[in-house]
């Protein structure tokens, strides 16, 4: 492994070639969806498409091997640096094979090591899913309109609730919703519904709802309670106290995504506001889990 390693940054092709088998059993599969070669097409993109860019250094990760007989195998984990400056992290696996007394290679998988919520998209924490199951029923004398969702939701908070004891949490979390209350009313918006350690509150605009989520991150008000916001705007469907549709569903997806202490305001919602109020972070591509597409999302800074 370590002298492909070698013949890859050097460009010795030839080299490459033979470290590799010729059995009509190979297979080599990479990260791209049309990347499954046999032995023919493998050998014919080496030198053709591996020579577009130099490797300028391997420094490996981990390296970690098995042998058995006349088979073994190879996992590695390397970052890589090409010449032009671009670092990346990869992972190789590798199944030999011992032919005319040499290992060759007769299987490889090339991967990048990505988060799951790259994959997937982010879950819903459970408070998140209970706020959307609250609200997920009929609609009785219905409206439509368009406003900007928020929700909260207290990070950690199994682990700060046994810390605390349940009379002290119920205390703190309660007068957390209280402060938040009063935000959010005072900004106009409503309070739409509050369980567990999250929150949901509507707003008919969308400064009116990103002032207020200024104001509870620079008032503090989450206190030692690290707070994920997430903020959408959209067409909403209003009955029976409750607020409805695929807003509050990507409003909730992109709460999620957020980290403690961090508020995410999607694409839509930063378009509809004056950039002069408002301070934002380099915009982030997100995969939201249950929504096709990719969606873009902004930190309020």
């Amino acid at each position: 492994m370590r002298r492909y390693l070698a013949a890859r940054r050097d460009a010795d092709f030839e080299k490459v070639r033979s470290l590799y088998s010729t059995s009509e059993h190979f297979r080599s599969i990479g990260t791209g969806f049309n990347e499954w070669h046999d032995v023919e097409s493998f050998q014919s993109i080496i030198q053709q498409d591996w020579s577009s860019y130099d490797v300028e250094t391997d420094e490996v990760r981990r390296l970690e091997g098995f042998e058995n007989g006349e088979t073994g195998w190879v996992a590695l984990e390397a970052d890589r640096r090409a010449a032009w400056g671009h670092t990346w992290t990869y992972r190789l696996t590798v199944v030999f094979v011992l032919e005319q007394g040499a290992w060759r290679a007769v299987q490889t998988h090339f991967s990048a090591p990505v988060d799951d919520t790259v994959l997937h998209g982010p879950a819903l924490t459970r408070t998140l899913s209970e706020l959307m199951q609250s609200i997920d029923g009929p609609i009785v004398g219905s409206n439509a309109r368009t406003g900007t969702v928020v929700f909260t939701d207290i990070v950690g908070s199994t682990s700060l609730s046994e810390t605390m004891g349940d009379a002290a949490w119920s205390d703190t979390v309660g007068g957390h919703f209280e402060e938040l209350r009063i935000v959010v009313t005072a900004n106009g918006g409503t309070v739409v519904k509050t369980l567990g350690d999250g929150g949901m509150f509507v707003f008919d605009a969308a400064t009116p709802a990103l002032r207020t989520v200024s104001e509870i991150q620079e008032a503090n008000i989450e206190g030692p309670l690290p707070l994920r916001i997430g903020v959408h705007t959209g067409d909403l469907v209003a009955g029976d106290g409750d607020v409805l549709g695929a807003t509050v569903a990507k409003a909730a997806r992109v709460t999620a995504a957020a980290e403690g202490g961090k508020a995410l305001i999607s694409a839509t919602t930063v378009g509809t506001v004056n950039p002069t109020e408002f301070s934002f972070g380099p915009p982030i591509s997100l995969q939201l889990k249950g929504l096709s597409g990719t969606h873009v999302v902004h930190e309020l800074t």
